[in-house]
């Protein structure tokens, strides 16, 4: 069975029931950051945190090697000096890994091109990268707080974007704030000075939210500004969404969903669609703490005491019970593309129902 195949069946089996294991984990490498952004204090955390080691990384992977969506996170991954081992671990133990995907700041752009080199030894099915560029330079490099970052991002991108293939592609990401949301297009002119042929397609839009748990904004983000302007976000998101390529392949159809199901978020204040935390996916934070997602800080065990297997803590009554509750929205409610793109996927029913009723021929 190939590992397209087994990654299909557990979409498939998502829509309708808990997954007896998650194809999905968000695995958090370090909070280590050498940004000081303005809606983010992950870069505040110091350097007393607790952060997971290679053996520990290795012996884990070993045996959960049933993931087929990995998703790496920080902090600034490429702060790790042992980031192409964390990589050859990845690919030498998980066998039926689909898809890797992890975002960076571009700041270190020859390690992060060295990265994907090293990456291609393993012929990796799919591998998305996502370069943070958050406005114009000015902008952006106020809001990141690092002279020099927006050039950094940019030769970043160009870089991986002359590696591309059909089994890589880089993105430009951009995260909505109350101080760039009515800059995007702006910012798209700035880079096309530097790539003139870059699409709409190459950008991904997301919205800042607050998470006391990974974040530790809630200082820094009020939580009510997206709300406040949810009207403009939303012509926002009409216009970037109708200039895009219509055609497409499935990160197209995630992204369009994400976006058009965010209007939802901005008039609602709740999760668009029935989550799939604890169902498809899950949260380990570097110290190898489990949580159910990105911003519900709600620890429900240790791997490092349970010897790194996750098997016997998805099956957790509390874990199970957890998972009931945040799938009737007794949780944070978020929609951020950590949690979203399963959420869709577990959700293809009650979309395309939706689209059907949308026009009308329901």
């Amino acid at each position: 069975m190939s590992a397209y195949y087994q990654l299909a069946k557990k979409i498939i089996q998502s829509n309708f029931f808990r997954l007896s294991l998650p194809y999905r984990l968000s695995f958090i490498l370090t909070y280590k950051c050498n940004y000081k952004c303005k809606i983010c204090n992950i870069w505040a955390r110091g350097p007393g945190e607790a952060e997971m080691t290679l053996p520990e990384i290795e012996e884990f992977f070993l045996k959960n090697n049933y993931i087929s969506w990995l998703n790496l996170g920080g902090g600034e991954i490429f702060l790790r000096e042992d980031i192409n081992e964390v990589a050859d671990i990845i690919y030498t133990k998980l066998d039926n890994l689909v898809l890797l995907d992890f975002a960076t700041t571009g700041f270190f752009t020859d390690r992060v091109l060295s990265f994907v080199e090293r990456l291609g030894r393993y012929k990796p099915k799919k591998l998305f990268i996502t370069v943070s560029l958050d406005g114009p330079k000015e902008t952006h490099e106020w809001l990141r707080g690092i002279p020099g970052s927006w050039d950094k991002a940019i030769e970043t991108f160009r870089g991986l974007r002359s590696m591309a293939s059909a089994s890589f592609k880089p993105y430009l990401g951009y995260t909505l704030s109350k101080y760039n949301f009515d800059k995007f297009f702006d910012t798209v002119k700035a880079v096309k000075k530097a790539v003139p042929d870059i699409g709409l397609d190459e950008f991904h839009i997301n919205l800042a939210q607050v998470s006391e748990l990974y974040y530790q904004n809630e200082a820094c983000l009020d939580a009510s500004w997206a709300f406040k302007e949810k009207d403009r976000i939303s012509a926002l998101l009409g216009s970037f969404l109708g200039q895009k390529r219509k055609a497409g392949n499935i990160t197209l159809f995630l992204e369009s969903v994400y976006q058009s199901r965010l209007k939802q978020f901005l008039n609602t204040a709740k999760t668009p669609l029935h989550c799939r935390a604890l169902s498809a996916s899950c949260f380990i934070d570097p110290a190898w703490n489990v949580y159910p997602c990105v911003s519900y800080n709600k620890v429900i065990a240790n791997l490092k005491e349970l010897g790194f297997d996750l098997r016997p803590v998805w099956q957790l009554a509390a874990c199970r019970q957890l998972q009931k509750e945040i799938l009737k929205s007794s949780c944070p409610n978020c929609w951020t593309p950590c949690e979203a793109y399963q959420t869709i996927l577990g959700n293809l029913a009650r979309i395309f129902t939706n689209s059907l009723e949308s026009v009308g021929f329901l």
